[in-house]
């Protein structure tokens, strides 16, 4: 915000100064002088043509960030999280969940079908918070892998993909799934049934490696991480209960306001001592974490159109000083059979090759800028040439536009008026 803040700074300041040249030109000017077009030509205005340049350029560096940012944040909302986060809601709750308190809710669920999918626990949810990552060893190697405590069925209610292996098998407690990254790690390829030493020195046998999905935001790389039923594994020595601290319902109605009632509802009946303080959609709170792109995208959104009409100002000036200054020429060339196209023609090409100037000026620039912004995110888009195209054309047209409503007027004046007093 603070660039743009500054850049739009520079262009109110530029436009001031622009807009000011033309007007101080045609105030030296004498009545006289002025009714019979004899002009002064004092040099060619290289000082209002730069100030366009530079204007321009500052506008077409606001409009290739503002797509620019609009693009990644539409790519972090659309990207595949590795797990469904649609019509998931997130409980919050007083106090712990136990996994035979997650079983009374999930048999009260198939008991009233219709409005709810399946319930789950979990410490942490993904995108939330949760324990450090703790060690994995084999024989030859050791890997800090973020440990996620859940009930038996999260996989399906998350809708997360077994790769190989299996899930979760109540008949084996010390089995752990887990992600494509750790699995990466170990060695993929014998990898299913060996035994590791998990956190707290507990011995744990992989049964299956899951898809990699993102339990933090897309700042971040996916990280090793490993899924188990057991508090013993997932959980440091000073905290192995068998608690959850998430509890999470995948809805199953068109209607989710009265959907999430229902899920209060359900919770009052079923867990009246546990105080329920609220419920979130879980891709509402992903898409949260990116609450301050998203007022940066529409700060720099709104500056890009200020810069832009701070510009076509000052550029509307310059050329109706360039129409009072070249009268006589318009006229000569009207006299010799120039046709009003021709002569808008003319005079839009000398201010349009200022825009393509100020365009390879203002690339390279927004380059680097976004270059720097984008390095932020793990994930991130190609910003690609054709945008950067796309943002300089779109600024031509507008300020061909401008051009174009005053060199009209002057292209249809009347020879024998402009000619009068020669």
């Amino acid at each position: 915000v603070e660039t743009g803040i500054g850049a739009l700074t520079l262009a109110l300041v530029v436009g001031v100064l622009s807009g000011l040249y033309p007007a101080q030109i045609v105030a030296r000017l004498h009545p006289v002088r002025a009714l019979s077009r004899k002009t002064p030509q004092p040099g060619r205005g290289w000082l209002g043509r730069g100030l366009i340049v530079v204007q321009f350029a500052l506008s077409a560096v606001l409009v290739v960030v503002a797509i620019t940012m609009a693009r990644q944040l539409d790519f972090m909302r659309t990207k595949d999280l590795g797990f469904d986060s649609d019509q998931v809601v997130l409980v919050a709750h007083k106090g712990d969940l136990n996994p035979l308190q997650i079983e009374r809710l999930a048999d009260e669920i198939k008991s009233r079908p219709g409005f709810v999918q399946g319930v789950t626990g979990a410490w942490p949810a993904p995108g939330f918070g949760g324990f450090s990552p703790m060690p994995i060893r084999s024989d030859e190697n050791v890997l800090r892998t973020k440990p996620f405590y859940v009930s038996p069925n999260f996989l399906s209610v998350m809708g997360i993909e077994v790769l190989s292996g299996q899930g979760f098998d109540p008949n084996r407690p010390h089995g752990v799934l887990l992600n494509e990254t750790a699995a990466h790690f170990f060695g993929p390829e014998d990898l299913i049934g060996r035994t590791l030493t998990g956190p707290n020195d507990e011995p744990m046998t992989v049964i299956g490696i899951v898809k990699d999905f993102h339990f933090l935001d897309m700042r971040h790389t996916v990280g090793p991480a490993f899924l188990t039923t057991s508090p013993l594994i997932s959980k440091p020595r000073s905290r192995q209960t068998d608690q959850f601290k998430y509890t999470l319902f995948r809805l199953d109605r068109a209607d989710l306001p009265a959907a999430v009632e229902e899920v209060k509802a359900l919770w009052k009946r079923v867990l009246p001592e546990y105080e329920l303080w609220g419920v979130s959609f879980l891709d509402e709170s992903f898409a949260a974490r990116y609450w301050e792109e998203r007022r940066v995208g529409v700060v720099m959104g709104w500056m890009s159109a200020v810069a832009i009409a701070i510009s076509c100002m000052g550029l509307f000036g310059l050329v109706a000083l360039a129409a009072v200054r070249r009268t006589k020429e318009i006229g000569i060339r009207k006299v010799l059979g120039a046709t009003t196209s021709s002569v808008m023609l003319l005079m839009s090409r000398e201010f349009g090759w200022l825009v393509v100037a100020a365009n390879v000026i203002a690339w390279p620039v927004a380059y680097f800028v976004l270059n720097r912004w984008l390095a932020f995110y793990a994930y991130r888009i190609d910003m690609g040439m054709g945008w950067f195209v796309l943002a300089g054309v779109g600024v031509l047209v507008v300020a061909l536009a401008t051009v174009s409503s005053q060199t009209w007027l002057a292209a249809r004046t009347n020879p024998a008026d402009a000619l009068r007093y020669e």
